[in-house]
């Protein structure tokens, strides 16, 4: 599959261009961003960023809330993510930057040089085959051929396997790290106010976050891509430091797929070497191994797959082609909450789910469960693993649309229960989509997207650094498709939420 890296400076930027890649956050379908983007595109036109500037001059660094920040519960409880619509105007300016010409060779030129002979790396932003397609339809098919099957196949090789990944890596990336990648630490650090691709994607890093040197937004095809070229450059350092300390490349070998890294070697000797120097390498720059999924195996093949797609493997064959054995869904949603509470806020609860619901969708039996009793069940499922919301919005969806009263109070229990979690702005654009086409149902959402849905004005991005006719006319209730909105049915369909290829 392609890599954006193969796309030519070009078609790089007009990929980056495309709503799909500017926003890779789970949002129903009647968001599209590609308006505002042309919006920008047209209004800035050959400006660079100090003549976008209002008249005082004032950086967008000098302000809070440039980007607009989406925090996702993670765990039900006070964990979260945070991930961030980039200011459209700087968005358009940095994708217009990096694929300029000449600085796209570079960027191409630096993951040729970071290639290494030991370490694979699989986890580059890959092409979507169409504007439609969700990159997370490209991406997931991609770890699992690329990553977990190459896992097993080098057990042929290997007897050891030792599995990380960093913790919070997007927003541990010390941006001045960026120049480092590209030009080495010592030259960066004696070149600071060099107008180089490095300098200029770390400034713009600070304009998008109050001038901040520690983390980069997550939610965006490009900043996947910025991610990797810091990453990219501790593969080098490592392979280096390795290579200066007599490890050959027949002894290690080493996938990464972003921030998760399994490294394999028959040596335990060889393997705690380059453990040791992993951490030195990540420590250096502003990184930190996830201790709670860290861990040395010699059972190659088995830890090659995820615990909670093991787990799943291991019981007994109650799933065939997607079919089920359950004799009833309350029974299969029993077995799926029994599941999640083992492996909560894993790949598997979702693709659980979703088997569920492709096979409802599909279905004209009649329903015999008690409604009220699945639907609770569901909302646990999704406590337990915020991951499923969308999925299990849907599935909701279905079971509400079967109840002949009572949808108003079942709605406002749901809600009711889920704000019991911290940070559930993506929950409650999930749960709008469901109540917008329910006209007895009326829900206070406090999520600003929310509002923008209901045809009403708000706040996403602080733009008082912007010249006021930059402004002119923003077409920010562009950002819900009225059309598409409209055209909805309150029942989410499979298709709209669903990723994994049955």
């Amino acid at each position: 599959m392609q890599t954006i890296i193969e796309l030519d400076a070009n078609n790089a930027r007009k990929y980056l261009l495309q709503s799909s890649s500017y926003c890779t956050i789970s949002l129903p379908s009647y968001f599209d961003f590609s308006k505002v983007l042309s919006f920008v595109k047209q209004k800035i036109g050959k400006r660079d960023l100090s003549s976008c500037l209002a008249d005082t001059k004032k950086m967008p660094s000098s302000y809070d809330g440039v980007n607009y920040q989406l925090l996702v519960n993670k765990d039900g409880h006070y964990a979260y993510r945070r991930l961030q619509l980039a200011n459209p105007y700087l968005y358009y300016l940095l994708v217009r930057t990096i694929t300029e010409k000449a600085n796209w060779t570079e960027i191409q030129a630096h993951f040729i040089k970071c290639k290494q002979p030991t370490i694979n790396v699989v986890s580059l932003p890959k092409v979507k085959k169409s504007i439609k397609q969700v990159q997370a339809g490209v991406d997931i098919p991609a770890w699992w051929e690329d990553f977990e099957q190459e896992s097993i196949a080098l057990a042929l090789n290997y007897q050891y396997v030792f599995i990380t990944d960093i913790t919070d890596c997007y927003g541990s990336i010390y941006t001045h790290t960026i120049p480092w990648s590209l030009y080495g630490k010592d030259y960066s650090k004696e070149h600071r106010t060099e107008k180089n691709l490095g300098n200029t994607i770390d400034h713009y890093m600070g304009a998008m976050n109050y001038d901040q040197t520690n983390g980069i937004p997550q939610g965006s095809v490009l900043f996947d891509l910025i991610a990797e070229i810091v990453l990219a450059y501790a593969d080098t350092c490592l392979y280096n430091k390795l290579k200066n300390k007599g490890i050959q490349d027949t002894d290690y070998k080493i996938l990464r797929y972003r921030d998760d890294y399994r490294i394999f070697a028959n040596s335990k000797d060889k393997i705690e070497i380059i453990i040791k120097v992993l951490q030195e390498i990540l420590i250096d720059l502003n990184f930190r191994i996830n201790t709670s999924k860290t861990y040395l195996s010699e059972d190659v093949v088995l830890n090659s797959i995820k615990a909670d797609k093991r787990a799943y493997l291991s019981t007994s064959p109650i799933y065939v082609d997607g079919k089920t054995t359950f004799s009833t869904i309350q029974k299969e949603l029993i077995y799926i909450l029994t599941f999640a509470k083992e492996h909560p806020n894993t790949g598997m609860v979702v693709r659980l789910l979703s088997m569920l619901l492709n096979r409802l969708n599909t279905t004209k039996k009649s329903m015999n469960d008690n409604i009220r009793v699945i639907i609770s069940i569901i909302v646990e499922i999704m406590m337990t693993s915020p991951r499923v919301f969308n999925v299990g919005t849907a599935l909701i969806s279905f079971f509400v649309s079967k109840l002949d009263t009572e949808k108003e109070d079942v709605i406002k229990a749901i809600y009711s229960k889920l704000c019991r979690m911290t940070n559930t702005g993506e929950h409650e654009l999930w749960l709008q989509r469901i109540t917008y086409h329910l006209a007895d149902v009326e829900i206070d959402y406090s999520e600003p997207l929310t509002r923008i849905v209901q045809g009403e004005s708000a706040i996403l991005w602080n733009n008082d650094w912007l010249k006021n006719d930059l402004l002119e006319s923003f077409p920010l209730l562009s950002i819900c498709d009225t059309k598409i909105r409209d055209s909805q049915k309150p029942v989410i369909s499979a298709k709209e939420v669903e990723i994994f290829d049955y």
